[in-house]
């Protein structure tokens, strides 16, 4: 009840293969009030994108098991930043994500079985609004989740966080984005025509399943 105009917060969250990311945003001025961050639980179910995807399509229970161990972070992470903060739960009304197009899957819990095998069909592409009720996610119970648009198969929407916020697109001459996480992406811009691509980098950088040679 009452005039709650100056307080409204949204979270945007960052979903990684290997780390997950959330800023708590008051809606108002914009501005940053709290940043959490803790690893993909996922992880139990395998450490690549390749083998999270072999599990889901394996066993529907493993799929509700990958969708139950996001949400579960988010949960988690909405509730740390929002006690750093001062404010309750309730007072988030939306939440932004981006991330790989497997995680976006899985938040959803819609199977990638499509993107384990050729021709890596994405079960969607474009921009996703659900209710946070709906994925059991503790926001206000009105609330809601906005995933943005996956660009293809193994470019995600996290490519297009990094393409908005450089403003990539924008500039003359040759451009490039760099994405280097487990799943590492490249985009160039040149002449107002953007080209992606992407590749495991996970082995590479963290050392995930190799002995040596990083």
């Amino acid at each position: 009840s009452g005039d709650t105009t100056a307080e409204c917060y949204g979270a945007a969250f960052d979903i990684g293969t290997t780390t997950v990311v959330a800023y708590l945003c008051h809606l108002p001025t914009g501005a940053v009030v709290a940043v959490a961050s803790d690893l993909n639980s996922q992880a139990q179910y395998g450490h690549d994108v390749i083998s999270r995807i072999q599990a889901a399509t394996g066993d529907s229970e493993d799929l509700r098991g990958l969708n139950r161990a996001i949400v579960a972070v988010i949960n988690d992470l909405v509730a740390r930043a929002c006690h750093e903060a001062g404010v309750p739960p309730s007072a988030v009304y939306e939440i932004a994500v981006v991330g790989n197009t497997c995680m976006s899957h899985l938040l959803l819990g819609v199977s990638p079985a499509g993107l384990g095998s050729v021709p890596f069909v994405p079960s969607f592409r474009s921009a996703q609004t659900v209710p946070a009720a709906d994925l059991g996610i503790d926001i206000n119970p009105h609330g809601s989740v906005y995933v943005a648009p996956n660009i293809g198969s193994f470019v995600g929407a996290d490519t297009v966080g990094v393409m908005l916020a450089s403003e990539l697109d924008r500039g003359d001459g040759l451009r490039i984005a760099v994405d280097i996480g487990t799943n590492g992406e490249i985009v160039v811009a040149r002449g107002g025509e953007l080209f992606a691509c992407s590749t495991a980098a996970g082995p590479a950088f963290e050392g995930a399943k190799i002995s040596r040679g990083m």
